[in-house]
């Protein structure tokens, strides 16, 4: 049985969160067009072997969530938080394909300045560890 995928897990329990804002896992090229905009992106993580509880195996995926929002850098902070509050609130919860056990932050929201953004457009990232089966 494969492992479920942690990008659309996460993907769906944040626009189920936060559904104000866009949430995808490729950049649209007219960026302000879809703000506030949220992008996931996994970036590596071990598969762990059967676990003694129960057989499962595990997957702690790391994650980059990156966020831009208008009209000032407070709004890409704001959301960036909300983003990861939502997150954390989930424990052991099914989604789709497995269960989400816990996510752990690694990086708390960073500014980041975007070159490529819209004037008035501002990015955070964060990083997470993701503990799915």
């Amino acid at each position: 049985m494969p492992l479920p995928d942690p990008v659309t897990a996460v993907v769906d329990i944040i626009r189920t969160a936060i559904p104000e804002a866009v949430v995808g896992t490729l950049v649209p090229d007219q960026l302000a067009e879809h703000l506030p905009y949220i992008h996931i992106s996994q970036t590596g993580g071990p598969i762990t072997s059967a676990s003694a509880r129960g057989g499962l195996h595990r997957e702690a995926a790391r994650l980059v969530i990156s966020v831009w929002a208008a009209p000032d850098p407070a709004a890409a902070r704001g959301l960036a938080r909300r983003v990861l509050a939502a997150l954390l609130a989930v424990r052991a919860q099914r989604v789709s394909g497995g269960v989400l056990v816990r996510t752990h932050v690694e990086a708390a929201p960073a500014f980041l300045p975007d070159d490529h953004a819209p004037a008035g457009v501002f990015r955070y990232v964060a990083t997470v560890t993701t503990h799915i089966h």
